[in-house]
């Protein structure tokens, strides 16, 4: 068996449809697991501080019965979501999920960057009347988010990859470490000249 190296290997960048499935189930799937999970914590007290009614035992039971059901849901879509949003910078090619692009393969790059700010204000009402009243100190938490877009165009289509800033350097660093010895095969590609000029 050859082994292959691999520069860069990273979970949750690949977009595709399935992906966004995968998500969407993962996350509808965590959401009940908090809810039933506090659920269960109020009625399992029932038992530590008293003997619970016949009612109190048969709707635990159900809750827990819930609960497991969804975490199981929660757990195999997280863990189908990783392996199906896999990147990874080989020295044949990427690897997006299971389909293996060659580097000779690839006709383009393209790059966008995407930003989101999140805002959040705290604070309360005023209290009091007329000019004794006042109001607490009110703060606002900002919170922002960056991504780079990475559209990669190759034979067999388009493939979209989301990256936090701190991985696409990584990838970028890991794609000119993975072509650094194919000069020749690839110095037609416009592709590796937008890569270079990166760095």
């Amino acid at each position: 068996m050859i082994m292959v190296r691999i520069f860069f290997q990273e979970s949750e960048c690949l977009r595709t449809r399935k992906t966004m499935i995968l998500y969407i189930v993962m996350v509808s799937a965590l959401v009940p697991s908090i809810i039933l999970g506090m659920l269960a914590f109020m009625l399992g007290s029932a038992f530590i501080f008293g003997y619970p009614e016949e009612g109190t035992k048969n709707a635990l039971l159900s809750i827990v019965i819930m609960l497991i059901g969804s975490l199981t849901v929660f757990t195999i879509s997280s863990l189908k979501y990783r392996e199906a949003s896999r990147v990874e910078v080989r020295e044949d090619g990427l690897l997006l999920s299971e389909k293996i692009v060659k580097w000779d393969e690839i006709d383009d790059m393209k790059f966008s960057t995407e930003t989101y700010v999140d805002l959040e204000a705290e604070g309360g009402p005023v209290v009091g009347y007329g000019m004794y009243g006042y109001a607490p100190s009110r703060s606002i938490t900002k919170q922002v988010y960056r991504y780079v877009d990475v559209q990669l165009f190759h034979k067999d289509g388009v493939d979209e990859m989301r990256f936090t800033p701190k991985e696409f350097w990584r990838f970028v660093k890991a794609v000119l470490q993975a072509i650094e010895n194919k000069h020749k095969l690839l110095e037609h590609k416009s592709w590796t000249q937008k890569i270079k000029k990166l760095i």
